[in-house]
């Protein structure tokens, strides 16, 4: 196993399931925290955005178990709209961290787009490595049922040289004594 060192986790956003949350982040979370593994939590600024509310009028930003997380000081907080992707890289590379586990995002917005992402933080020299079962993707019409949108992304990151890993296999191992 490589040092710990090497391993960096990222969750962007909340528009994966409250099943993936709860069931599969949550643990990963706890898992690496365990490890000493520094896990940082990518999201949007909603103080500078305009705000979207849920039915119940709370603001749709990062999950509460997450926020939590960042309170005990498990995970880091930072927000797309305060860095760019050269102060990110340096930021990581200032840690000494080379490979980069993504999980929970927009698997179709937020790694083309988002400075943090895949594309750009290989672009940096980083390794990034993609989760499908821990992440999501926005899905249109019909493929909110089929997940054909994530489905069709997870190929385009094999395409380019992005490893997947399994999540159930990477949480054993973050659990593994």
């Amino acid at each position: 196993m490589r040092p710990i060192k090497q391993i960096f986790f990222i969750f962007q956003g909340r528009l994966s399931s409250e099943l993936i949350i709860n069931n599969i982040i949550i643990p990963m979370i706890n898992a690496a925290h365990n490890k000493k593994f520094l896990i940082y939590v990518l999201t949007n600024n909603f103080e500078d955005i305009y705000v979207v509310k849920n039915r119940q009028g709370n603001i749709q930003n990062t999950h509460p178990e997450i926020l939590r997380a960042v309170h005990d000081g498990k995970v880091i907080l930072r927000y797309h709209s305060k860095m760019t992707d050269y102060t990110f890289s340096q930021e990581l590379r200032a840690q000494g961290i080379k490979n980069l586990i993504y999980i929970g995002f927009a698997s179709n917005m937020c790694i083309p787009f988002r400075p943090s992402g895949m594309f750009n933080m290989r672009k940096h020299g980083f390794q990034p490595f993609y989760v499908p079962k821990a992440s999501s993707s926005v899905e249109f019409g019909d493929s909110w049922y089929t997940y054909a949108q994530h489905e069709a992304m997870t190929v385009m990151f094999g395409l380019n040289h992005i490893p997947s890993l399994d999540a159930d296999e990477l949480l054993s191992a973050l659990e593994y004594r």
